[in-house]
């Protein structure tokens, strides 16, 4: 099965897509700075 984790903070956003059968991270996703000049997009997979 696989699962989508959310985890969103006052100025960041991070999220993985997980597959619960191996315990293996499919994607990684982060955005950090949200809303600053140099907010940061990062994406994994």
């Amino acid at each position: 099965m696989k699962v989508f984790v959310l985890n969103c903070g006052s100025s960041s956003i991070k999220s993985q897509i997980l597959e619960t059968s191996t315990d293996a991270v499919l994607a990684t996703v982060t955005i950090e700075r949200i809303g600053a000049p140099d907010s940061i997009l990062t994406a994994v997979d």
